[in-house]
């Protein structure tokens, strides 16, 4: 097998546990891809319980594929560090489309949320299809591209269908978290079907928004209610069943609306940028030498 260097160039994200970093991926004859790279973070990596989940969420991860779900390419693990190489999506996370429509007061069409949320159906689909439970489906969590791509991440808080993880490692105070969750449960399938109604519902109806909007049919709040109902027999079953009813109740939409609406929302020459912490001063992790013929070189984040 031929070499390949990870070579690390900005700070993307800074979490609890981890950090991500926009990387290249370069082997011989000249070969480069653009990667995004997780990182456990020194503090946790000495913490049994965050390694371990650290792992299983490169476990669970790389049991998916799907065009919808964030593409995992290697795990990356030595005595000097643990990464996880991922697809680098550019775009821009669900919650900075929001937090900039109420800024700009802005009301997303119903088009646009048509595809945005059954692109993100699609994705939580394919993760109960690979048998995992997600149990951070968010706006955080959910990327969006000029192209009118839906990209869900994150698999940090993930389960095995079934798993008995005790403690979902979840905001208890998120309004996408469903209440089982909230309750300390697991959480099933039926767990992300909430957290997806409660996506679609937070780009219906965003607190930032006056009044109600006059072009929500009283089907399609029938079907975002059910989804969310505290009672988990009422929910859906499947993200896909969700996903069903929603299509017949949302305006037929094209893939291209959302591009269209993203060049009106941000600038038309703006491009997704990477978001820089300084403030934190996270250091650039250690040299990374895994097993085998695979290098791993680090060079210091632009400030």
């Amino acid at each position: 097998m031929s070499s390949a260097r990870l070579e690390f160039i900005d700070l993307l994200h800074v979490g609890a546990t981890s950090a991500v970093y926009r990387g290249s991926c370069e082997g011989v004859c000249g070969f480069s891809r653009a990667v995004a790279i997780k990182v456990l973070r020194s503090c946790a990596a000495h913490v049994p319980a965050h390694a371990q989940a650290f792992f299983a969420e490169a476990r669970c991860a790389a049991r998916v594929r799907h065009p919808c779900v964030v593409d995992v390419h290697a795990f990356v693990e030595s005595d000097a560090g643990t990464a996880l190489v991922m697809q680098l999506v550019e775009g821009w996370s669900l919650r900075t489309v929001l937090s900039t429509s109420a800024l700009r007061r802005r009301v997303i069409p119903l088009d646009v949320i048509a595809a945005i949320g059954l692109g993100a159906a699609e994705a939580v689909g394919a993760v109960h299809r690979a048998g995992i439970v997600h149990r951070d489906v968010s706006p955080e969590n959910l990327l969006v591209t000029r192209a009118g791509h839906v990209i869900l991440i994150d698999f940090g808080s993930a389960i095995a269908t079934g798993g008995a993880d005790p403690i979902p490692r979840v905001n208890p105070e998120s309004p996408f978290v469903a209440p089982e969750l909230r309750a300390g449960l697991p959480g099933e399938r039926s767990a992300d079907v909430f957290s997806l109604a409660a996506v679609i519902l937070a780009m219906l109806n965003p607190p930032e928004l006056a009044e109600p909007r006059s072009d929500v049919s009283p089907d399609l709040e029938e079907v975002v209610a059910r989804a969310m109902a505290f009672e988990l027999g009422l929910r859906h079953v499947h993200a896909l069943d969700l996903a069903d009813e929603l299509e017949a109740v949302l305006p037929p939409q094209s893939r291209g609306c959302i591009g269209v609406f993203l060049d009106d929302l941000f600038e038309p020459t703006a491009t997704p940028a990477p978001v820089r912490l300084p403030e934190l001063r996270t250091p650039m992790p250690r040299l990374v030498e895994p097993s085998g013929d695979t290098r791993v070189r680090l060079r210091r984040a632009a400030t």
